[in-house]
């Protein structure tokens, strides 16, 4: 056989090989994509949370363990724990104290103002009230937040609501701003939307003749609804509450403004040191510490619940 026949047929052999090659390679992947198409779908979306979310934690937490030097503008990386040390010292742990505390009465009175709305929201027949209410509810979610604040403002300030209606029935005004309760109250108003609206879901997916059977069986109404009624719509009551808390635990304008300064959470600190001080380091152990106790409060209501409630 001449070498020229002999080339001739190693290429059709080849050539065969990757054909073959290539079709197995096909059918593999057509294979994978059928069984794994979810994830094929997600893939952007996992692609640019790792990018945009994923990566700058991590960035974050190795730079909360830097050196912070006042002479350089950047932090020197050598591994330290003073910035977590100073997080956990005065003032600071006071201000994790307040954020903490802020937050979790921000949280309850949310639930105890939103619950009732939501439960006559769902439950109430179509009608003018109910169509108030709600485009009331909607319009308000919608609202700007720095109108929502500077509307508080304006009823905590020393020529305010509060302090004009002490003065018409003759009592001496007080000084609201500066104070906690201001900015509870400003992100109770706030938070009031979004948790009505995610416990209405919750309780759309109530049975009422769940809670008939349980009046027929000879519960009264209260006990009908402790029993009955609360348990199942508490999904939703959890959700609203983590939307609640990680809202008011992340708040920066809002204490900023209704405090005047005299009251600082600790996004307020963070903000400070990345700004202002450009301490990177300790701004970022301070991040890391924020995220970390969200995260608890966050676990630790959902495994209240995974106790509690069987969710599908």
């Amino acid at each position: 056989m001449s070498l020229k026949c002999r080339v001739k047929k190693n290429s059709v052999l080849i050539l065969r090989n990757l054909a073959k090659f290539a079709h197995r390679s096909y059918s593999s992947l057509k294979y994978y994509a059928r069984k794994h198409s979810a994830f094929l779908f997600l893939s952007p979306v996992i692609i640019l949370l790792m990018l945009l979310y994923l990566l700058p934690l991590i960035l974050l937490l190795a730079q909360s363990f830097y050196t912070y030097d006042p002479n350089f503008f950047l932090p020197k990386p050598i591994f330290t724990l003073e910035n977590y040390r100073i997080v956990l010292s005065p003032p600071y742990s006071k201000a994790i104290t307040l954020t903490l505390w802020i937050s979790a009465t921000t949280t309850i009175l949310t639930v105890i103002l939103s619950y009732p709305l939501s439960f006559y929201l769902v439950r109430s027949k179509t009608g003018l009230a109910k169509k108030f209410v709600m485009g009331f509810l909607i319009a308000s979610f919608f609202m700007q937040l720095l109108i929502r604040i500077y509307s508080f403002y304006h009823v905590f300030g020393q020529e305010g609501v509060l302090n004009q209606t002490l003065t018409f029935f003759g009592l001496p005004t007080q000084d609201w701003l500066g104070g906690p309760w201001p900015i509870a109250v400003s992100m109770v108003h706030q938070s009031i939307p979004i948790a009505v609206l995610v416990m209405m879901g919750s309780i759309k997916t109530i049975n009422p003749e769940v809670e008939d059977a349980a009046k027929i069986l000879g519960a009264n109404g209260v006990e009908t609804f402790v029993k009955v009624t609360l348990p199942l719509s508490l999904p939703g009551i959890i959700a609203a509450s983590l939307l609640s808390f990680t809202g008011s635990a992340s708040a920066y304008v809002t204490p900023l403004v209704l405090s005047q300064g005299k009251v600082l959470m600790m996004a307020n600190y963070i903000y400070n040191r990345f700004i202002d001080v450009v301490n990177y380091p300790f701004a970022a152990a301070m991040s890391v510490v924020l995220l970390i106790l969200s995260l608890s409060v966050s676990y630790g209501i959902t495994g209240v619940l995974n106790r509690w409630v069987k969710v599908k």
